[in-house]
């Protein structure tokens, strides 16, 4: 709890990283213009959505079989992991039989949440990300803050300096100067590396496409120039059939970032000559989570961050305030459930209740409602303290008899007059919130 307190005082009192979280996530919002504009039909595209992530969340067995079949038929190798361990020594043993020594990587939010990067350092292979974004943050020694823009908590000011200390880059906010830098300095990378990893944002089992969505084009040179690619899925990002993933495509772009179609989107069906393909679906809790009825509605999620982007909490606390690899009112929710550690039970309290998460989720997850049952069984699992059951047996005794209820009001007038100080302390509330002063009369008492 401290810990968790502490970050999110960290987090407050920086006022650039507040303008940085602001000014991201409300130009994401603004940008989406199918939204805006068409309404009706943005709605009818979220309900589609939720269908086709109902049916294959609901079916996931079945449809991972096909997958599986499908890629193998394509000379596609399939691999299963259970936890990030087993996913990790797979890739491992992929780059250890044919001496690999260094991998060129796009962005996947599933390698960051198995800690792929640190454990390829510790066995001597180098790990290099590609996205700008990763590609900042790896070389600041940071963690992403967003599920799509890893480095929105760094200005232009922040990369300046970065680049400067690192490579010697003179000093300039340009971000054309800086993003050209940073491309020049890839380029070597892309052209000599033999293995590339890669996550998928769908498979379509239909005939065994892995889809990769991006806005710079290093997806596309990190897996088709290595002649190895590994590609690591989340058992959850099957998609049935092209028509399901044709509506999905339409909702991740502008739920991410406000465009109407992302940068380049790659469809991977056929091994071409000398080049190996694998593809390791990994677990990691997603079939436990799968059995939860309470909570399996959150592997609909397709990653796209919209409910980050809407969420006050989060733009005000930031990304590495949540302590794992998912922030935000999705992340509030996956983390106790899927990682599980001390304090993570306090994630779900995280929230304003808003709905403006629910609101903003493309597959219509109820994410508000999520959080608030999460709470509930939270708290319905922790032991309560003898006074704290007895004031709320004198809370609901009160409130159900009005007699009692306006003398216990007259009582409490009575003894916060005697309490000294403009405004009046909150027990078991931080000190930031107060009571007001109790008014002359009372609003029965007016005539």
């Amino acid at each position: 709890m401290s810990q968790l307190k502490a970050k999110i005082h960290e987090t407050l009192k920086n006022e650039s990283l507040q303008k940085n979280y602001y000014q991201a996530t409300h130009s994401a919002v603004a940008k989406n213009r199918i939204r805006a504009q068409e309404p009706e039909r943005w709605e009818s595209l979220r309900q589609d959505a939720y269908q086709i992530r109902k049916k294959t969340i609901e079916n996931l067995p079945i449809f991972l079989e096909k997958a599986e079949a499908s890629l193998n038929a394509r000379n596609i190798e399939t691999h299963w992991a259970i936890n990030a361990e087993e996913a990790r020594q797979i890739c491992y043993k992929l780059l250890q039989e044919r001496g690999i020594r260094q991998v060129v990587k796009a962005k996947s939010m599933l390698t960051e949440e198995l800690e792929l990067n640190d454990f390829l350092e510790k066995v001597g292979i180098r790990a290099l990300e590609t996205d700008l974004g990763e590609f900042i943050i790896q070389e600041a020694g940071e963690k992403p803050s967003h599920i799509t823009a890893p480095a929105i908590h760094k200005s232009a000011s922040d990369i300046a300096h970065l680049f400067e200390e690192k490579f010697g880059l003179p000093y300039t906010e340009d971000e054309r100067v800086l993003t050209e830098f940073a491309r020049q300095k890839l380029r070597d990378d892309f052209l000599q590396t033999e293995a590339g990893i890669s996550g998928a944002n769908f498979l379509v089992t239909e005939d065994a496409a892995l889809c990769l969505v991006e806005n710079e084009g290093n997806i596309r040179l990190s897996v088709s120039i290595p002649p190895l690619h590994i590609a690591f899925v989340g058992i959850e990002k099957v998609v049935p059939d092209y028509a399901s993933l044709a509506i999905l495509l339409e909702l991740l772009a502008p739920s991410a970032t406000g465009q109407d179609f992302p940068g380049y989107f790659s469809m991977i069906r056929n091994v071409e000559p000398n080049k190996e393909i694998h593809v390791v679906f990994v677990d990691n809790g997603r079939s436990d989570l799968w059995q939860n009825q309470d909570f399996r509605e959150l592997l609909h999620c397709i990653r796209c961050g919209a409910c980050l982007n809407s969420c006050p909490v989060y733009q005000h606390v930031g990304g590495h305030s949540y302590g794992w690899t998912y922030p935000g009112p999705i992340g509030a929710l996956l983390t106790p459930l899927m990682r599980n550690k001390p304090g993570d039970e306090l994630l779900p309290f995280m929230s304003t209740l808003c709905g403006a998460c629910t609101n903003a989720c493309p597959v219509k997850i109820p994410l508000h409602h999520l959080l608030l049952k999460m709470r509930h069984q939270t708290k319905s699992r922790q032991a309560k303290p003898p006074l704290f059951s007895a004031g709320i047996k004198a809370f609901t005794k009160t409130m159900l008899h009005p007699r009692f209820y306006s003398a216990v009001s007259r009582m409490a007038r009575i003894l916060l007059k005697l309490i000294p100080g403009e405004n009046l302390p909150i027990p078991c509330m931080n000190k930031l919130r107060h009571f007001a002063r109790p008014a002359k009369k009372m609003y029965r008492d007016l005539k």
